[in-house]
């Protein structure tokens, strides 16, 4: 009795969230406005479905509103809003209802949103009829810089001051947008990972559920483990690029970038702590300090203060590190 009880619930609940499923997939087709709104709302109802009660049912319930959706509309569309949409709520509901860390969490959505964007890109690229990806994006990227260049030409901006709009035209480029493709991607799905992550746990707090809190950003550091294989990363695609192989500049281009964001966060992270826990510095001042130093040639700064904390771990976060015994 209690088997079919839970039934009956688990059958009514995934059936109320297919139909808010498809309502924000279908708004999100035809109201341009909404879409961005829609990407942020739709993994809410997967992810409250899943931890509620478990994969298939959460999984189900998104099959079904794909279904509906494919017969009302394009079912080329409806499999992008599927995949794009729904495959965050399923891996964010998981995490959260396994108590897995914060940092597990993100990671483990950024890849679930980079393979639901290459996937989404090569729906995409069919739809529109074209070949390849790579000549697909940097059509519509140069497109979009050559109206907005043309744009501030008319409103009187110098050479110069369109140097920016110039360099961007120029990594627009097929070949170097190759070589950026796996950067773009991974900065992409971070992105979309962040924002999903943020917004989903403000609802849920909201819903009375239990969420694994997350720690003050002066907290942050990057594992050695995950520096060693960013490093390894990066070997790799240099190996491959000196067999001439193309996919191995890809490979050491994104890497070199994804491995200088994470020791610029770290050192952020790192001057933040100090800053605040030795000079006892408020929120204000902390902020004033990071935006003219950030954004300034002293970023520099930032990135040699990640590699030493990462490499002799000052603030003791690390885990993974041996510590001497305490006698």
């Amino acid at each position: 009795m209690q088997n079919r009880s839970y039934s009956t619930k688990s059958i009514v609940e995934a059936g109320l969230v297919s139909t808010l499923i498809v309502i924000i997939m279908l708004a999100n087709l035809y109201v341009p406005m909404v879409s961005i709104l829609g990407t942020l709302a739709l993994p809410i109802p997967v992810t409250v479905l899943y931890i509620r009660h478990n994969f298939k049912v959460s999984l189900s319930a998104v099959i079904v509103s794909s279904i509906i959706v494919a017969m009302i509309s394009n079912p080329l569309m409806a499999l992008r809003c599927l995949i794009v949409l729904s495959t965050t709520g399923i891996t964010l509901g998981y995490c959260i209802k396994h108590k897995k860390s914060n940092s597990l969490t993100l990671i483990m959505l950024t890849l679930a949103s980079a393979v639901a964007i290459t996937i989404s890109l090569v729906i995409i690229v069919n739809l529109a009829g074209k070949h390849g990806i790579i000549d697909f994006i940097s059509n519509q990227l140069q497109e979009s810089i050559k109206v907005a260049r043309q744009m501030y030409v008319d409103a009187g901006l110098t050479k110069e001051q369109l140097a920016l709009l110039d360099n961007m035209a120029e990594l627009a480029k097929p070949n170097n947008l190759f070589k950026n493709l796996l950067l773009i991607l991974c900065m992409s799905g971070f992105f979309s990972a962040s924002v999903n992550y943020y917004v989903t746990r403000v609802i849920l707090k909201k819903l009375k559920y239990d969420v694994v809190e997350v720690k003050s950003f002066i907290y942050f550091y990057v594992n050695s483990k995950v520096a060693a294989i960013m490093a390894i990363f990066i070997l790799i695609g240099v190996l491959l690029t000196r067999n001439n192989i193309s996919i191995g500049s890809s490979i050491t281009t994104s890497g070199y970038g994804i491995l200088l964001i994470l020791l610029l966060l770290d050192g952020v992270a790192f001057a933040l702590y100090y800053l605040k826990n030795k000079f006892n510095m408020s929120k204000l001042v902390l902020t004033l300090i990071l935006v003219f130093t950030i954004f300034s040639p002293l970023y520099i700064v930032f990135i040699y203060l990640g590699l030493m904390d990462i490499l002799l771990d000052f603030r003791k976060l690390d885990p993974h590190r041996r510590r001497p015994i305490e006698k």
